[in-house]
């Protein structure tokens, strides 16, 4: 029922603002792929065919819930705000990284050998 209403709300859209207007906005374009999944997808269970051979219809059904950022703008703000987060916390991933790395091998430099055969229990 719902995927009828946001394809009568896109036909709307696409008919008011145009093609090109309205795909511009990445929002909107993103908020296009995912109805038009969501119509593929339900047509494709009304005409009984299995799903399950693309996996990757199920897999963008899961951006449904997302829809709501192209309507509520101060939800998109967040979105954004966290996405640029992300990338600034790209590069303190990176430097854990080289942090981790180089104490990884200054371990294994300096206890080369000397741990071996240590947890053996020679009981048995």
């Amino acid at each position: 029922f719902l995927a009828v209403f946001f394809v009568g709300e896109a036909a709307v859209r696409l008919i008011a603002f145009g093609y090109h207007v309205y795909t511009k906005d990445v929002w909107n374009a993103f908020d296009l792929l995912v109805i038009a999944v969501s119509a593929v997808s339900a047509s494709l269970d009304v005409a009984g065919i299995s799903i399950g051979r693309f996996t990757i219809l199920r897999t963008i059904r899961v951006f449904r819930p997302l829809r709501s950022i192209a309507t509520f703008p101060s939800l998109r703000l967040l979105v954004v705000a966290m996405i640029g987060a992300v990338r600034s916390l790209s590069d303190v991933a990176l430097m854990y990284l080289i942090f981790l790395t180089s104490f990884g091998i200054i371990g294994v430099s300096q206890f080369k050998g000397l741990l071996q055969a240590r947890c053996v229990n020679d009981a048995y």
